[in-house]
């Protein structure tokens, strides 16, 4: 399943390479700005498999804002951190991205989405803090949520592109 999506729009003749994570059906009826565009490319910047380099990608900052709001309010409840937390007990447990090549040994700071303070087994409400070398394209591609929270990302931005649904 593709994540990560690159359309080009034209603008007064000039075009821009954006990078969402709306799938075309509903980036053809989103407006290419905003908290829906993780960042822009530079153009041409494709291998023919459709990796990207890292260099010349501009993060949206308005759409990292919204991707950690997401993770915030929507990553406690998935299974995966509740087992952790349950495992630790108390401390921190780190959301890692899934593009990681080593989530169970050392990570990547670049691979640290954020962390949740665990007090008793439970993720403190609140206590989400981003993690701040967390990168949304790097060598070894864009940021990969877990399905769940993908989902929750897109169909929160779908929602907001389209308020009368």
């Amino acid at each position: 399943m593709e994540r990560v999506f690159v359309y080009t729009v034209w603008e007064s003749g000039e075009a821009t390479d954006y990078a969402t994570v709306l799938p075309p059906e509903v980036f053809s009826k989103a407006v290419a700005t905003g908290e829906a565009i993780v960042g822009t490319l530079p153009r041409g910047d494709s291998d023919h498999h459709g990796s990207f380099s890292a260099d010349g990608f501009v993060p949206n900052e308005e759409f990292s804002r919204f991707l950690h709001q997401m993770v915030a309010e929507h990553a406690p409840c998935s299974a995966a951190l509740q087992a952790e937390a349950e495992r630790i007990g108390n401390g921190w447990v780190y959301l890692v991205d899934r593009r990681t090549p080593t989530p169970e040994g050392p990570v990547p700071p670049e691979d640290i989405i954020g962390g949740f303070q665990v007090t008793g087994g439970r993720a403190v409400p609140g206590s989400y803090v981003a993690g701040k070398s967390h990168r949304l394209l790097t060598e070894r591609g864009f940021f990969h949520l877990d399905d769940g929270l993908h989902r929750k990302l897109v169909d929160e931005l779908v929602a907001r592109a389209n308020p009368a649904r």
